[in-house]
């Protein structure tokens, strides 16, 4: 976009792009972090018997949400584009004081008169660039607002509930009975025999809680 809107050669493309490329280096580092906490908080209330279906519906989610993504913004740079374009090819007429002087100079460049094809058509193709990076411009305008209308329906995230385990031996350890809180709540549990069990003529051994 740098060479064919702005007219950049290449080194001074990458000069201006490399920091650019630094800050996506590090969004896609940061990717996996961002996944795993979408994850975890998707996965947390479900019983593992249900975590595959509720993954193909989070992938689906996803993979429909990416391609309405894609769709909107196409169509809006599309959009935009054409109206960028009728907004600036109107300002290329002799009424607009700012026009003689800029045909003049486009003329001055190409060694020719302001009224030639040649210089109409640089003109032109100077408008279209202009149109096309103006819509590039109102799409991230449209993301920003977007990625920042979402953040609120952060608030609305409620805790788990902590019930997304199997039955049986895969209870949560706050379903469990704690042995060593019994004994503390009846210390005088091993104390005394609750039962005395044991073949005839053998030690009996004593039962505690």
């Amino acid at each position: 976009m740098a060479q064919q809107l702005l007219g950049y050669r290449a080194v001074d493309a990458g000069m201006v792009l490399s920091p650019g490329g630094i800050i996506t280096v590090l969004l896609i580092a940061s990717l996996p972090f961002l996944f795993l906490a979408i994850n975890q908080m998707a996965f947390r209330d479900l019983p593992p018997e249900k975590t595959n279906n509720a993954s193909a519906l989070i992938n689906l989610a996803r993979n429909f949400g990416g391609s309405i993504e894609v769709a909107v913004t196409s169509t809006m740079l599309t959009r935009r584009a054409q109206f960028h374009q009728s907004r600036l090819i109107e300002q290329l007429q002799g009424l607009n004081p700012n026009y003689p002087d800029f045909a003049q100079q486009m003329a001055h460049t190409y060694g020719t008169t302001p009224d030639s094809s040649l210089t109409l058509a640089s003109i032109y193709q100077t408008a279209l660039q202009q149109a096309n990076l103006l819509s590039y411009l109102d799409d991230f305008k449209l993301l920003a607002v977007v990625f920042l209308a979402l953040l609120p329906l952060l608030l609305l995230v409620k805790p788990g509930k902590g019930g997304g385990t199997a039955r049986g031996s895969l209870r949560p350890a706050a379903a469990r009975p704690n042995r060593l809180r019994l004994l503390r709540k009846a210390p005088d549990a091993c104390r005394r025999p609750a039962r005395s069990v044991g073949a005839s003529g053998s030690a009996p051994r004593i039962l505690c809680l």
